[in-house]
Parts: structure tokens; C-alpha cells; sequence
């Protein structure tokens, strides 16, 4: 792929932030700026007169980019091993929300992007070796995302020949890491927010740079005009700590079960790659490091590799 191709698609770093919106957008905080149907019970179609599982989403209709909830209760014993949560073809890890809870749930992203559409997520698993199935009706709705006009350093948008290795290193490098999340589950509950301020550039934005289209927003960006402190949202294992070219100084926590979260554009790091950390840990400071006109703090998420708005961590969850 090549490197312009690269840019486009979001991979050469943690995330492709800005500063704040500057066309069809008015600031908001977290909580308002995207609202969420009701949780809604469903019972989910089986291929089986004896339903094995309880299915329930957060919601049946979602904007794409956003998460959903899956919990399963079982009903009847089965092969525990063998349980499978699917979306379109990719499988999304089921794990107990507690040691002690009988019940399953899972995070399953709807695709960014992605055209409206009624959808199913499949629930696999087997019983005396034999396999069962059951499905869940989910609607993919328009994000209606926005787009917003930024002006920032001209080799943040064009890099320089020279800069391309380093930049190629930090994409092999991120990848790597989203492909080795701790088959273990570090957070409880919902995320906190990682800084109380307002969003000043909503997810799924379309990123105009210095006239040129050049990327979607897959993150939420949060006024910062001075350097604040940034903390952990949720429990979980330092993946990567470090200044990258577009994203600046940088932390990539890891939650488990491919779950990880994104601080870009920090002025200081107060935590190094392999630390744990618990809610309200402190990262380090806001700024505006790597490809970033204004102080701000990019926040971004990722599930299976998959980026999502993380506004979703703060509520699906409970």
C-alpha cells in the first residue's frame, strides 16, 4: 500500500487528530454530543426448540463507528469453551463481566463508515460437542458525521522522504500491538472520562487539511488550552508510551481482550510501556504534540482492531 494510501486509511498512527472544529460543528460535552436509544431486551432467533442463552443489546439501532453491548445469559449447560460472538464475519471476544457473574457479554463495533443496513450478530457455541447458533437483530444507522476545516504543519501532511521509515516503524509497530492484546479483562464497569472538558472535534469527522481532504476523525478530540492532567479511564497495561510522528507523545493503554484506548498530542508522559494502571491514573499532561494545530487531547479506541467512537465506554458499559 502506499504511503498517501497509508494516511488516508488511519494507519500510520494511533490516531489522526486536530485541533478544534472549525466548520459545521458546535462544541459539546461528551454526554451530549451523540445521544443513545434505550437499552431494548431481544430475544434472539435459535436454531434450537431449548434456547441455551438470554441475549440482550444495548441497543437495536446504532450509528455506525459506535459500540453495542451484547449480554448472554445462560439457560441450559454447554460447551463454555466454545462460545463465539460474531459481526459480519469478525468475532468479537465473550468474556464473564466479573469472576463471579454467570452471564457473558461482549463488545461488538459496527463497522465505521459502513453503509446503513439490517444486520444479525451470530452467537455460536456447542453442546455434547454438537453446534448451536442463534442470531440478533441490529440496525446500522447513519452516523450523519460532520467535516471540519484544519490548517497544520505542512510535513505532518506531506512527510518528508527522510521521515518515512520512522513513520513506517511506527506502523508496524501499532499493529503489532493490537494484534497481542492480555487475554484477561483489567477494566470494570464504565470508562471515565479521561479529562473533563468539552469535545471539540466529534468522532467520524471528515478531516479537511490545509484544503485538501485527507482522512476521517476516528477519535474524539477534548479541549485542553493548557496542559491538564490526563488519567486512565478504566484499569489496564501500558502497551506503548512514546512520541510518534503524527500523534506526538503517545499512550496506548491495553484493557484486555483486544480492547485498547489512545492519548495523542500529550506535552508529558508520566507512565512507561509494561506500567498498570487503575481508573483515574495519571498519563501525563495535555499538549500539542506531532500533527496538531492547537493544544487539545486526542482520545481514541479500538476493539479487534477495529477504531470506534469512545464516547461508547462511558455508556454501553455498566
Amino acid at each position: 500500500m502506499s504511503v498517501v494510501a497509508l494516511m488516508g486509511a488511519g494507519f500510520f498512527s494511533a490516531c489522526q487528530s486536530g485541533p478544534r472544529v472549525t466548520e459545521n460543528a458546535q462544541a459539546a460535552t461528551v454526554n451530549e454530543s451523540l445521544p443513545l436509544p434505550p437499552v431494548i431486551p431481544i430475544h434472539a432467533k435459535e436454531d434450537s426448540t431449548a434456547p441455551a442463552f438470554d441475549l440482550k443489546l444495548s441497543a437495536n439501532s446504532v450509528p455506525d463507528g459506535s459500540l453495542v453491548l451484547l449480554t448472554i445469559t445462560p439457560r441450559a449447560s454447554f460447551d463454555q469453551d466454545s462460545l463465539r460472538v460474531k459481526f459480519e464475519d469478525v468475532e468479537f471476544p465473550a468474556f464473564h463481566p466479573t469472576e463471579q457473574a454467570a452471564e457473558y457479554e461482549a463488545l461488538v463495533v459496527m463497522p465505521f463508515n459502513s453503509k446503513p443496513r439490517k444486520s444479525r450478530i451470530e452467537v455460536e457455541w456447542k453442546v455434547s460437542g454438537k453446534s448451536r447458533s442463534a442470531e440478533i437483530p441490529v440496525e446500522v444507522i447513519d452516523g450523519r458525521y460532520r467535516s471540519e476545516k484544519l490548517t497544520v504543519e505542512g510535513s505532518k501532511i506531506d512527510p518528508p522522504k527522510k521521515t518515512l521509515k520512522r513513520i513506517m516503524a511506527e506502523v508496524k509497530e501499532i499493529g503489532s500491538i493490537y494484534r497481542h492484546s492480555d487475554r484477561k479483562k483489567y477494566w470494570t464497569g464504565a470508562f471515565s472520562l479521561p479529562i473533563d472538558s468539552e469535545v471539540t472535534s466529534p468522532f467520524g469527522n471528515k478531516r479537511v487539511y490545509n484544503g485538501k481532504m485527507k482522512s476521517f476523525h476516528q477519535g474524539l478530540d477534548l479541549r485542553a488550552r493548557t496542559p491538564l492532567p490526563i488519567h486512565a479511564p478504566a484499569n489496564g497495561r501500558i502497551a506503548l508510551a512514546k512520541d510518534l510522528y503524527f500523534t506526538g507523545w503517545t499512550v496506548i493503554i491495553d484493557h484486555g481482550y483486544d480492547l485498547f484506548t489512545i492519548y495523542g498530542h500529550m506535552s508529558r508522559l508520566d507512565v512507561k510501556a509494561g506500567d498498570m494502571v487503575t481508573n483515574g491514573t495519571q498519563l501525563g499532561l495535555s499538549g500539542a504534540t506531532g500533527r496538531a494545530s492547537g493544544p487539545h487531547l486526542h482520545w481514541g479506541a479500538v476493539l479487534v482492531r477495529q477504531k470506534f467512537n469512545p464516547e461508547g465506554l462511558t455508556r454501553v458499559l455498566h
